[in-house]
């Protein structure tokens, strides 16, 4: 891949974007599926497998499990977001930007019952972040940190065309606010994900971090399990769009980079 391919992704994900967002009546609720969410979500897995047979690429997909070279790494992304999700809750209690009005018994049931389906959906996301870019940006020289912020920039950007409704079906928070703190959070998460998948030489720890993290987060909002709280949304939630994510994120992006590995391949 080279850096006018890089660019064309990057414009041809986005025209793909908005075309769906705007040429579809219906798309006006992020929760609710339809056509135009359906076409948005798989259009940068379909460019990708474009990208890979005009350019005779078929390598680096992450497709092997490595799970015996790399179960500590399956360990963490299973453990991950559970844990910085109650970071968040504990951050958001302290700071009264979250209240918990409802039981977490509805919890694990809601979890496990939406685990297949956000798997199948991040198997098209991270194959196309984790699985394509990635390596390729790696094979182009690009430092760890570089790759990473580049992946992550372009990853924000997929999600401009549909971004207000994301941010509406949770929040009330200002959208001048909330859009560049979704944006960062992205970013950050990029990082973190992006050195999941070059540590274990899979994409599928990355497929297993993002479900997780979505299982647990999408209840505890759709079921009410928690409410947050108008116009300090900013400071502390589950969500990816506020200071203490962007904060705890960074600092296991952080901790990662500092473990020693000398791996290079992705």
């Amino acid at each position: 891949m080279k850096k006018n391919q890089i660019i064309l992704f990057t414009a041809f994900m986005l025209i793909i974007g908005f075309a769906c967002r705007f040429s579809d009546p219906s798309l006006n609720d992020f929760n609710k599926p339809n056509a135009g969410m359906f076409l948005w979500l798989i259009s940068p897995f379909a460019l990708m497998l474009i990208f890979r047979a005009i350019n005779k690429d078929w390598k680096s997909d992450g497709l092997k499990l490595q799970f015996k070279k790399s179960w500590k790494w399956y360990l963490f992304s299973f453990l991950l977001f559970p844990m910085v999700i109650g970071l968040l809750l504990t951050i958001g209690k302290i700071f009264k930007t979250v209240d918990f009005t409802n039981s977490f018994d509805l919890l694990i049931g809601a979890a496990i019952a939406s685990f297949i389906p956000m798997f199948i959906k991040n198997i098209f996301e991270e194959f196309t972040w984790r699985g394509y870019l990635t390596p390729q940006f790696n094979e182009m020289g690009f430092s760890r940190f570089k790759n990473h912020l580049i992946v992550g920039v372009i990853w924000a950007l997929w999600h401009i065309p549909v971004l207000d409704l994301m941010i509406r079906s949770y929040s009330q928070l200002s959208l001048l606010v909330a859009f560049p703190l979704m944006f960062v959070g992205i970013i950050i998460s990029a990082f973190v994900y992006g050195e999941i998948r070059i540590r274990s030489s899979t994409v599928w720890t990355a497929v297993l971090l993002h479900t997780v993290g979505n299982c647990i987060t999408n209840p505890l909002i759709s079921l009410n399990i928690i409410k947050l709280i108008s116009g300090k949304e900013y400071i502390a939630s589950p969500t990816i769009d506020n200071v203490a994510y962007i904060l705890v994120m960074s600092t296991v992006a952080i901790i990662l980079f500092k473990l020693n590995s000398k791996v290079k391949n992705a």
